[in-house]
């Protein structure tokens, strides 16, 4: 149970990663994305998320 967990983590990490290089690449794609999202699709939430599944992988 865990481990799926684990790989579901890795695999919703990667878009919000890569949707927080957009926003700080290309500025102009800000109107494209809600404002109650603005906050979550950043690379820090991106960057934890993604730890957070290698650890729930690695230890459980």
């Amino acid at each position: 149970m865990l481990t799926s967990i684990g790989v579901l983590l890795l695999l919703v990490a990667v878009p919000i990663f890569l949707f927080g290089l957009v926003r700080k690449f290309f500025p102009a794609s800000e109107k494209f994305i809600p404002d109650d999202f603005k906050a979550f699709f950043t690379m820090p939430i991106g960057v934890y998320t993604f730890l957070a599944g290698l650890v729930l992988l690695r230890f459980f």
